[in-house]
């Protein structure tokens, strides 16, 4: 147990700064067009439209999923290199290269979840920056969690498979930007990052609360999480280092 909490320590370190970073900046840029979209010309916003436009309209223009593409390819190149210290530090651990594969999965799925926490909480603080220029009822949240599609893909409310399929994502594209990572060191292109998201791009496209498209999304994930599994176990335990 302390060889694995401590690659994973070895993870973080290699990749939170980065992140971190990248996190700021989309933040920033939320915050940016929030204020273009809510004060136009500096001048608050009159109630001439609804919350789920202006997030929709913010979304599309900051991006919904360029960040997630980002992300991937970020942390899918930032794991150790043959001869640094980090790969020093994995066999001084005794731990395989598959192995520290798996260790990077599971803290690359970590910060898919803290995106997906982050998302939520931007389009929360957009909501509150909005309600302060109209008026809206108790239950407007809500209502918004259903009107606007961005909003209930994050937040699916009653809908047991969304959360499903956002936790499935989520392991997905950490483990797929992990075995990105182990091919990249390797001198291979590591395309395979690519697959995930396209599938969620092309299949969550303007689709709300549908439970048998969220679920055939949610199987092939699972499928292609366990596609990388089997091609970490057929392939040679490790290369040299």
């Amino acid at each position: 147990m302390k060889k694995i909490t401590s690659a994973a320590l070895l993870a973080i370190q290699l990749t939170w700064k980065a992140v971190l970073l990248l996190f700021f900046i989309h933040i920033g840029l939320h915050i940016f067009e929030g204020y273009l979209e809510l004060m136009p010309g500096g001048v608050p916003l009159q109630a001439t439209f609804s919350f789920e436009n202006l997030l929709r309209s913010a979304a599309q223009k900051v991006g919904q999923w360029w960040m997630v593409y980002l992300l991937g390819a970020l942390i899918g190149t930032t794991g150790p290199s043959k001869g640094s210290k980090a790969v020093y530090t994995m066999n001084r651990l005794g731990i395989s290269e598959n192995q520290m594969t798996l260790v990077f999965g599971a803290v690359f799925t970590g910060y898919f979840l803290l995106y997906w926490a982050i998302q939520i909480a931007v389009c929360y603080g957009f909501f509150v920056w909005y309600s302060r220029f109209t008026l809206v009822g108790s239950n407007a949240w809500m209502l918004s969690c259903w009107r606007s599609e961005w909003l209930h893909f994050l937040l699916p409310l009653g809908e047991w498979w969304g959360y499903l399929r956002n936790l499935v994502i989520c392991m997905s594209f950490g483990c797929s930007a992990a075995f990105a990572s182990q091919q990249g060191r390797r001198g291979k292109i590591p395309l395979t990052w690519f697959i995930a998201p396209l599938l969620c791009v092309f299949l969550l496209s303007g689709r709300i609360g549908s439970i048998g498209m969220d679920m055939v999304l949610t199987v092939l994930l699972i499928a292609f999480t366990v596609g990388y599994f089997f091609a970490l176990k057929g392939g040679r335990e490790d290369e040299d280092l």
